[in-house]
């Protein structure tokens, strides 16, 4: 009977099942809520009602499954209440334990989870709203952006509002909106705000902080004035030109506008140092009312500048010789003084009273007869009866120098032209003064433009304007001269562009000099020297045509546009063109004046117009435009295609 129990206890040892351990527990992490630490802390308490056999230890494993069932196999002692698992990578994670008796019999399965391990930060949304446009509206916008993406959900955004550019706040909003609360007061004029955004998911990750907007605000007024011409007191011509200076204290300046009584406008246009204006046709004085704005909107006060406008010149004075009101008179022949020549002849018609023409005005009694000025013819000698020997050979016919409108020689305006080796072309063009400017203006779209410059130990600081904004200033100072120096401007619309580049007045405070110098224009792959036609100088355009001297000429139409050259001799050639509405111009030689008409009905290229008799030597000639035509023109366009010098 004893061995039968015997055996009976055996049987039930055997078959006896322990039950599962009890409050198994984690002293770190919440069931269910993500977390950034990866070690998770088990505790537990022995089973209940262990078997007679007592607990011989412990079974556990970590998966990601909810219901995993493990070997009953002894990994930890009898005496066991928590385990401590090494980090787990992230994820979903399950804990199960198993107790183990001594015969090697597993409890029943107690399992604990899910953990979640999340130390990735979320991805936030690629919409950048960037900088918006300058205002002049202190009411904050609200904003909006894409929302973050998290495996295990968006907690919600931390946001920074305020003057830092890399500024990070503490503020958290569920929603990927935020509308600020700051007021400005009214003190402030102009403010940047920036909008920076970092998403924070379950586990509190924080992703990459992005600047989502850069709100600007601006209040202040430009300002600037306004001259007509060069700010001289009188005009003599109506068409002048109006220098700008306009500046703002933030935004920037972005557009002009002109008027004649301060009520009637031109329509907006984009901002520019100059501007070509016509007078009004009277004599007296006009005001010029001129008005910018900025980037923000904010229009200037009324800018304004007077000039009287005198449309009969003042009577001619000089060192040698006054006219006053007198009356004199003359028969044939020449009378000559050191400031001017006057030629009449026997029976001509006397008159008195007022003459004059475009470079001069005389109040007398004189006779009216041809441009004083004009040379005297040489007599024509009488024939004799002396025979002409006969030439034993064919003259050579003198040298002529022929000079075309691209020479480097020639002065268009203040930019005259210089030489060097390591210039495109070998030369530049190159100016001091600050109302003089050259053009450009591009013939295809592009996102950058290339300027190449000289640079050298006595030149200056230019101002270069793309599409009338203003440019960062451009220090040519260098130690060494050099020509054909790349300067790129970077980050434009891709479309076509207006560049002016143009003296500052300005220099660096280790150059000798105020002088600028452009060697040529770059778009792309494109390369303009600084003498193709398509580049302006100043008031002087180009024009590509066959039929001129070398496939182009030079041409201006604005009332004292002028052109400088010097030769030696005793004649030259200005070589133009004649057209319907071409207009006139005054040659000066040496002080000496001539009106040169180049109206034709028909259009005529290479046309020579000669000016001989001179003294043997050095002289100055400048080509002064009137701005004026004869009344058959329709224009007053005055070409210039270079000179000869027979």
């Amino acid at each position: 009977m004893a061995a039968r129990e015997t055996d009976l206890s055996f049987v039930l040892a055997n078959v006896l099942t322990l039950p599962a351990p009890t409050d198994l527990r984690s002293r770190t992490h919440q069931i269910g809520v993500p977390a950034t630490a990866r070690r998770i802390q088990i505790s537990w308490a022995p089973p209940l009602q262990p078997e007679t056999t007592g607990v011989a230890g412990y079974a556990y494993r970590w998966d990601n499954e909810p219901a995993t069932m493990i070997t009953p196999r002894l990994e930890l002692p009898p005496n066991a209440s928590g385990v401590t698992h090494p980090p787990l990578t992230d994820g979903v994670w399950f804990f199960h334990l198993r107790a183990v008796d001594g015969l090697g019999n597993g409890s029943d399965m107690a399992h604990l989870g899910p953990f979640v391990i999340d130390t990735a930060p979320p991805v936030s949304g690629s919409d950048v709203t960037g900088t918006l446009p300058w205002t002049n509206d202190a009411t904050m916008p609200a904003f909006t952006w894409s929302a973050a993406a998290d495996i295990n959900g968006v907690k919600g955004y931390l946001v920074y509002w305020g003057e830092q550019a890399q500024g990070e706040g503490q503020t958290l909003v569920m929603q990927p909106a935020f509308q600020p609360t700051e007021t400005l007061p009214p003190d402030v004029k102009t403010a940047v705000r920036y909008l920076r955004v970092a998403a924070m998911d379950s586990a509190s990750n924080i992703g990459p902080w992005q600047t989502k907007a850069v709100w600007r605000y601006d209040v202040a007024l430009p300002e600037g004035e306004v001259m007509v011409g060069q700010g001289t007191a009188t005009s003599y011509v109506l068409p002048v030109t109006l220098h700008l200076a306009a500046q703002d204290q933030e935004s920037g300046v972005t557009a002009m506008r002109f008027s004649a009584n301060g009520q009637d406008w031109t329509d907006w246009q984009t901002y520019a140092p100059i501007f070509p204006w016509v007078l009004a046709d009277q004599p007296g004085i006009q005001t010029v009312h001129a008005q910018v704005r900025d980037y923000a909107g904010n229009l200037s006060p009324i800018l304004s500048a007077t000039v009287t406008v005198q449309l009969e010149l003042p009577l001619s004075v000089s060192l040698n010789y006054t006219l006053g009101r007198s009356l004199f008179s003359m028969g044939g022949g020449e009378k000559t003084s050191p400031g001017f020549t006057i030629r009449g002849s026997s029976g001509q018609t006397f008159q008195a009273g007022l003459m004059q023409g475009p470079t001069y005005q005389i109040v007398s009694g004189f006779w009216a007869g041809v441009n004083p000025l004009t040379p005297t013819p040489t007599p024509t000698p009488i024939p004799t009866d002396t025979p002409t020997p006969t030439p034993t050979h064919t003259p050579t016919p003198p040298p002529v120098d022929v000079v075309d409108d691209r020479d480097y020689s020639i002065q268009y305006d203040g930019w005259y032209g210089g030489l060097d080796a390591t210039a495109l072309g070998g030369g530049y063009r190159a100016a001091v003064q600050t109302s003089q400017y050259l053009a450009y203006r591009t013939t295809q779209p592009a996102t950058s433009v290339i300027l190449r410059v000289c640079k050298g130990p006595n030149l200056g600081i230019a101002n270069v304007l793309i599409d009338g904004a203003p440019q960062p200033t451009l220090d040519l100072y260098a130690p060494a001269p050099a020509c054909n120096v790349p300067v790129q401007y970077a980050g434009l619309a891709n479309s076509l562009h207006l560049i002016l580049f143009l003296p500052s007045g300005q220099k660096n405070a280790a150059s000798s000099g105020t002088e600028v110098r452009l060697d040529a224009f770059q778009v792309n792959l494109n390369i303009v020297d600084d003498s193709h036609p398509s580049v302006i100088y100043t008031r002087w355009s180009g024009l590509a045509l066959a039929p001129a001297r070398q496939g182009s000429l030079r041409l201006s139409q604005t009332a004292s546009a002028f052109i400088t050259f010097t030769f030696s001799g005793t004649a030259f050639s200005w070589t133009t063109a004649k057209c319907p509405m071409c207009g006139q111009a005054l040659v000066i030689v040496d002080g000496s004046v001539d009106l040169v008409d180049t109206y034709s009905p028909s259009w005529q290229f290479q046309v020579p117009e000669s000016i001989a008799g001179l003294s043997n030597g050095t002289h100055t000639v400048t080509i002064r435009v009137l701005g004026t035509h004869n009344p058959n023109s329709s224009g007053n366009i005055i070409f210039f295609d270079g000179f000869t010098i027979p």
